[in-house]
């Protein structure tokens, strides 16, 4: 209790950075402890995991609430932290949400061979009455709520009232009522399809955070109401951004109470499988799951909640973990055989695995901080606690494991491992060097074979397409896309643009002229391919004029003067003009209601209404902004590409720098390099051939994968190097190296690439995507590592 107790005077959302940074440095300070004094780590094992055990206790107190026994970690299933930071494209977003209302529009479309019988017009008002009255939702816009100018002949007068008032039991009414739903200039553009086979439900909030929205179930209960209206003929789907983010919500919970157990499982399996020893499961594990412990537990600690991306986080973690132990327990195996007892074993294990490891963990480490400078939230946030906690897992792997090791009972000559996982070893290791001699014997051929696909990556690269997208994160099978691509077919496009028109002066969409500008857009963007529709207040205000003028259809038009428009403006309920012009009428709004998906859609449709308005001559006497939660979406999809280059410049130079630093040799340095630079520049050549778009969960590919891959070759080169400082030649010394350390290369490989596949099995597409792909480009470092280094080796005469 006295954990739970200091933890209250530690005050909550604690700067990230810096505290990643304190931890960093207390981490390489303690490994440069481990590198000084060793024998104090194998003569101290229990103050060591003692210790270990304390920040564990530490890190359980600030993850877990005592009194609810709940994560204290949120999830942010906002698409906040995709969007690139300090874009001015945010500005201006908001500026037009405090203009004109926020575009978080949620639909609830109901689907019927004819919405206009007396049963579904019934359905219709009884939900949208319903949800009404539930907190938070400010409008219900459907047919039984829309406005209705129209001339009251009888009265003489202007009738401002809902479209449907009573709802009509005569079937002659009601196809009256159709007829006048369908032929309206703005119904079939908001709340009706032009066949009457849709009816729409656009609810709209109150100001209200993705948090509360989620926690308060409000995307259940509407759809609860709903689908209590379920009637043979009749049914009902659901679109829009608070809609899909409450599922995104749901399906993040279920991947994180899925993906961590499967992630411990399969790297257990994969272990046992290869090795048959308990021990090199349990021990890699340990350093697992503490790494992970500590982690979430500083995500808990600074309130830094788990987004889209960071939910990668674990699986990640837990597959490096074992990784790193399994070199060591490998390395143990080994030293056991002629060692008189463990803690000299665990000794000469420690001395033997720490430079290899060390250089792998700082590596992975410089991979992961590389994402940092990104740009984009989520991809920083993935990049920070990755780096802290890669830096607490190769504490723990040099100081945890060896404390671990000298624990053990010792017998002398007795390996760990079951006979079927000896076996299983010796084929392997027989298979292995086999291999490294064929690619000995024949290094030129296989160089130029790896040089001649490098060359055909470099040459796709060009054609690579960015393309990202919120709902993209969701598969093409999933309800929320299935949903959406109904209500995009039978109504108008559930995804909102805003065409903001800025003036300078009050009352400048007044002017009959300024609002024939408006109308010219509409009608030319309408005519573009992915436009559903478009709306303004030129709508409503001609409506109103046709119904001053007595219905006359040929009145429905802009009136020729201000004060006429002045007229028509202040008829207009002010909770319907306000989505379309601000209170002095200086800045006005084209809602502009598309179904495209994809930045890369969403970028190109941009691009032709910027085309429409510098064609009609809008500019310089207005200010046009195109904007919207899909256009500043877009623009974190255009900073991917440029920030590849930047990343993987930055990982690939530090990690040059530091093998060079530990080697002392530029030729040994790039011998390291060309292995784990050619995987990343084979991946984005497969993304240029096609095999998927540069999205977010995509980019992070290269930086992850270029800092994880470098551990296996350095294990080689170290090993490599030894043997040839005690007189082998190249091909000799190849074959002795890959003897010692080619299986647990391969098995930790194995580990990652199983790692990254059970990333595969979550429910949002994009990171199923990032898991598979994770796991190719492994398959091709394991495949560099096997057959080009050994080529190399040989061929530079190293």
């Amino acid at each position: 209790m006295l954990a739970y107790a200091a933890l209250e005077l530690i005050p909550l959302a604690i700067a990230p950075l810096w505290l990643v940074i304190a931890g960093v440095v207390l981490a390489y300070l303690g490994l440069a402890v481990v590198r000084a004094r060793p024998d104090w780590v194998v003569d101290h094992p229990i103050v060591v995991l003692g210790l270990f055990a304390a920040i564990s206790v530490a890190a359980a107190a600030a993850l877990i609430d005592p009194e609810t026994w709940q994560p204290r970690v949120r999830l942010d299933a906002s698409e906040e932290p995709l969007m690139l930071r300090g874009d001015p494209a945010r500005e201006i977003y908001a500026e037009a949400t405090r203009a004109f209302g926020n575009d978080d529009i949620y639909v609830i479309a109901m689907l019927a061979d004819d919405v206009f019988t007396e049963d579904n017009l019934a359905a219709l008002r009884r939900i949208s009455h319903a949800v009404l009255k539930l907190p938070g939702v400010r409008r219900a816009e459907s047919l039984v709520d829309v406005p209705m100018y129209r001339w009251d002949a009888e009265k003489d007068w202007l009738d401002v009232a809902r479209f449907i008032d009573e709802l009509p039991t005569d079937p002659n009414e009601i196809a009256d009522l159709r007829r006048r739903a369908l032929a309206d200039p703005i119904y079939p553009k908001l709340v009706v399809s032009r066949d009457g086979s849709a009816a729409a439900i656009n609810l709209s909030f109150h100001e209200i955070s993705d948090r509360d929205f989620v926690d308060q179930g409000l995307d259940d209960r509407i759809r609860a109401i709903a689908l209590a209206e379920n009637a043979p003929g009749r049914e009902f789907r659901f679109a829009g951004r608070p809609h899909v983010k409450s599922r995104t919500a749901v399906i993040m919970n279920e991947d994180l109470t899925r993906l961590i157990p499967l992630a411990v499982a399969v790297a257990a399996l994969v272990v046992f499988l290869t090795t048959g020893s308990a021990r090199g499961v349990l021990l890699p594990l340990f350093g697992c799951l503490m790494s992970v412990l500590w982690t979430f537990g500083l995500l808990a600690l600074t309130g830094t909640p788990v987004n889209l991306l960071t939910l990668v986080l674990a699986p990640i973690l837990i597959s490096l973990g074992g990784l790193y132990g399994v070199h060591i327990v490998a390395r143990w195996e080994e030293e056991r055989e002629h060692v008189d007892n463990a803690r000299d074993a665990a000794l000469a294990t420690l001395k033997d695995v720490f430079l290899p490891e060390f250089l792998s963990g700082v590596t992975t480490t410089v991979g992961f901080a590389a994402l940092i400078p990104g740009g984009i939230p989520g991809i920083e946030e993935l990049g920070l606690f990755a780096f802290f906690g890669c830096s607490m897992l190769t504490l723990i792997s040099l100081a945890g494991i060896p404390a671990s090791l000298a624990l053990l009972p010792h017998r002398t000559g007795r390996r760990a491992t079951t006979a079927a996982g000896a076996a299983f070893g010796r084929r392997l290791d027989d298979a292995l060097v086999r291999l490294a001699g064929i690619c000995s014997a024949h290094a030129t051929p296989v160089l130029w074979l790896w040089a001649l696909l490098t060359v055909i990556a470099l040459a796709a690269i060009p054609r690579i397409v960015v393309d990202t997208d919120y709902l993209t994160f969701f598969s093409e099978r999933s309800e929320v896309r299935r949903d959406f691509a109904a209500v995009n077919a039978r109504l108008i496009g559930p995804v909102p643009l805003y065409v903001e028109l800025i003036a300078k002066d009050e009352g400048t969409f007044r002017e009959p002229e300024r609002l024939r500008q408006i109308e010219r857009l509409q009608h030319e963007l309408e005519a573009l391919p992915g436009v559903s529709a478009t709306v303004s207040m030129v709508d409503p205000l001609k409506v109103l004029n046709r119904a001053l003028e007595h219905g006359d259809p040929a009145e429905e038009r802009i009136p020729d003067s201000r004060e006429e428009i002045s007229d028509l403006v202040f008829m207009v309920p002010k909770a319907e003009m306000r989505r379309f012009a601000n209170s002095n009428h200086s800045a006005a709004n084209v809602i502009v209601r598309t179904g495209e998906l994809g930045s890369r859609a969403v970028r190109t449709l941009v691009a032709r209404i910027e085309e429409v308005v510098a064609r009609l001559g809008l500019e310089p006497d207005l200010r046009v902004e195109v904007t919207g939660n899909a256009v500043v979406l877009n623009r974190s999809a255009d900073a991917l590409a440029g920030n590849q280059v930047s990343s993987i410049a930055l990982a690939s130079a530090t990690v040059f720098l530091l093998v060079y630093f530990v080697f002392r040799s530029t030729r040994v340095s790039m011998l390291v390099m060309i292995p784990n630079v050619t995987p990343v520049i084979l991946f984005f050549g497969m993304l240029g051939l096609g095999i998927a778009p540069l999205s977010l969960p995509t980019s992070m590919i290269g930086c992850v994968v270029l800092g994880v891959a470098v551990d296996d070759t350095v294990h080689m080169l170290v090993t490599y190097r030894r043997m040839r400082s005690s007189g082998a030649q190249p091909e000799e010394a190849m074959l002795l190296s890959v003897r010692r350390v080619g299986r647990p290369m391969v098995i930790s490989a194995l580990m990652l690439i199983a790692g990254f596949l059970t990333i595969t099995v979550s429910g949002f597409a994009s990171l199923v995507e990032f898991g598979y792909l994770s796991a190719l480009t492994m398959v091709i470092c394991l495949a560099a590592d096997l057959i080009m280094l050994p080529a190399l080796l040989v061929r530079a005469r190293a």
